[in-house]
């Protein structure tokens, strides 16, 4: 989310634990439906935010792992196979589980290509195999990191693709909420004024936008945390005349 989404969920918020916590709220009709529409819009707007903010290193480096373990078990299940190949005189299984010190290095779709080869040659010397411990059951681990490693490789671009869709929805959903609590909540809270002013001033309170911009240096002997910038102006911004458009 941009600053400007982020003040204004932040006003979402306080108008949505204002209404909660108001007993006139059950009593107007209409006004819990709209106010169980805004909480759930609340969520979804959360729940977009976090997806928007994941780092695209993290799904780098989860991929990578998953490549690794991929790659370290090629290596030990081609080095049984390679025995039992020298074993009983078998090349042809042994020229396909011969990696190399380049192994390592090959591209990731390569290296998946000779994984799926190196796992075809040890299932068909798996009886062989069984005196040095490799089971059907340890194959089909070998496999599972296959097929990890595999869909791991789109990991990031997954990633980038989720960020970018949670980004257009995000903005869809902040027109939504606007709209919701200009057309619908703000015609259904007017009537509150007239039986608790408090709770009405509260609620327009809520409906404030505050905006804290930052500046690029906090004031001697205090630290803003990383990430978190300083406050050093707050402008609050209110829709124009809310209770002259109601009463229209």
């Amino acid at each position: 989310m941009n600053t400007k989404q982020a003040n204004k969920l932040a006003s979402y918020t306080a108008v949505e634990a204002m209404l909660k916590a108001l007993p006139e709220v059950e009593k107007q009709p209409g006004l819990p439906a709209r106010l169980e529409q805004l909480s759930a819009t609340i969520e979804e707007i959360k729940t977009l935010a976090l997806t928007q903010t994941q780092p695209i290193r993290a799904s780098m480096a989860q991929r990578d792992k998953l490549m690794e373990d991929m790659t370290d078990m090629t290596r030990q299940i081609a080095g049984f196979v390679a025995s039992v190949a020298t074993e009983h005189d078998l090349p042809s299984i042994r020229r396909t589980v011969t990696l190399g010190d380049t192994f390592r290095r090959l591209r990731r779709a390569h290296r998946l290509t000779v994984a799926e080869r190196v796992l075809g040659a040890a299932r068909e010397v798996l009886p062989q195999l069984a005196a040095m411990g490799v089971t059907a059951e340890i194959l089909d681990v070998f496999e599972a990191r296959i097929r990890a490693a595999d869909e791991g490789v789109g990991y990031p671009r997954t990633t980038m693709v989720s960020k970018r869709s949670a980004t257009v929805k995000l903005a869809d959903l902040f027109r939504r909420v606007d709209t919701l609590l200009r057309d619908h909540i703000d015609a259904l809270m007017f009537p509150v004024r007239k039986v608790d002013v408090k709770a009405y001033a509260a609620y327009r309170s809520a409906r404030q936008i505050i905006d804290r911009r930052g500046s690029r240096s906090g004031s001697r002997g205090s630290k803003t945390p990383p990430g978190v910038a300083p406050v050093t102006a707050t402008a609050v911004t209110e829709e124009p005349s809310m209770d002259k458009r109601v009463a229209a």
